[in-house]
């Protein structure tokens, strides 16, 4: 965010709401101290930074004729570590990130009604997890939009990492991790 006057009024702000948010002028803002890539100059290492928070658009990416469907942004919305350790190895069913995705990111992203609706994935057993590099290349979704998602400023900010000029983002997949 740019706006100068707009960034004074929220540093003035010192509370924020339940979700960590600062409110003003009825909308709502992630302030966030920014660890960008090595690779990324967009946005100054340890600076402050405020990010609207915005309506996410979910693309349907497989219709399980079940009244369920499963969902994938069409941005990268976050970065986040797989695991804290390195040696913590790479099976996502027991990583660090599915936990922070389920018991963290879960209530960002969606109020108390729309986590009631959310299915448990069987493989899983968690309700928001990220979808297998198989299920991505080959569904329907991969043939009307481009899988290389772009990433929001917040996701840059907070340390996005790139590989030859395109960022990398997370499957569930062990073998091929990232896409």
């Amino acid at each position: 965010m740019t706006n100068s006057n707009l960034i004074s009024e929220l540093k003035r702000i010192t509370k924020t709401n339940n979700k960590g948010y600062y409110e003003y002028n009825g909308k709502e803002y992630k302030k966030i101290v920014a660890t960008p890539h090595e690779s990324q100059n967009k946005f100054k290492y340890v600076s402050e930074y405020y990010f609207l928070v915005e309506p996410i658009t979910w693309n349907i990416i497989e219709d399980k004729n079940e009244g369920t469907f499963t969902l994938m942004s069409d941005k990268i919305l976050f970065s986040q570590k797989f695991n804290l350790k390195d040696y913590e190895g790479s099976d996502f069913k027991t990583s660090f990130i599915i936990e922070w995705l389920n018991n963290t990111l879960i209530y960002d992203m969606f109020n108390y009604d729309e986590r009631l609706k959310l299915v448990k994935n069987i493989e899983f057993d968690k309700n928001v997890y990220f979808e297998s590099i198989w299920t991505i290349k080959n569904s329907l979704w991969r043939k009307r939009f481009n899988p290389q998602a772009s990433p929001t400023d917040y996701a840059i900010a907070s340390g996005l990492v790139y590989y030859q000029n395109k960022p990398l983002w997370w499957t569930s997949s062990k073998s091929e991790g990232n896409y």
